[in-house]
């Protein structure tokens, strides 16, 4: 269900199922997150648990190492569905409407022109969201590296 929302509002979406069983292969292959998502300028790594279950220590290494580089990593499980449909729209906004600038930008660099024709008001309302959701995000990984490594247990 995760992939067709993450479809739904164009995330590319890269799952492993078990990294154990050596998909992935170099150091520190084992514990990657199970899904990385790719959507214009984010990167999300999301590890995939059923309520029962904990980070194992290779997990917690990776969560570690990719907050420390600035990373949203994150843990889902069945109980976050909420979160998990936040994280996958593109700050709150639908996809269609985000679109809608990236096309406008597209074809202006197509017809070989410098500059961005003059922004609709739907565009001004997206470039504001966005950049309000780019300072909240910003504040975010601050206090994620203030704070400095995670117990197991955080998600």
């Amino acid at each position: 269900m995760v992939l067709e929302v993450a479809g739904l509002h164009g995330w590319r979406a890269f799952h492993v199922r078990n990294s154990r069983r050596g998909i992935i292969q170099g150091p520190g292959g084992t514990g990657f997150p199970d899904l990385v998502l790719v959507r214009y300028t984010r990167i999300l790594y999301r590890e995939l648990k059923d309520e029962r279950r904990k980070l194992d220590r290779d997990q917690v290494a990776w969560r570690d190492a990719l907050l420390a580089a600035g990373a949203d990593w994150a843990l889902w499980r069945p109980s976050s569905w909420n979160e998990i449909v936040r994280d996958l729209t593109p700050h709150g906004i639908p996809a269609g409407l985000a679109d809608e600038l990236g096309r406008s930008l597209a074809s202006a660099v197509a017809n070989g022109s410098d500059a961005a024709p003059p922004p609709t008001p739907t565009q001004k309302a997206i470039a504001a969201a966005s950049a309000r959701a780019r300072a909240r995000d910003a504040g975010a990984i601050a206090g994620a590296r203030a704070r400095g490594p995670a117990s197991p247990d955080r998600r």
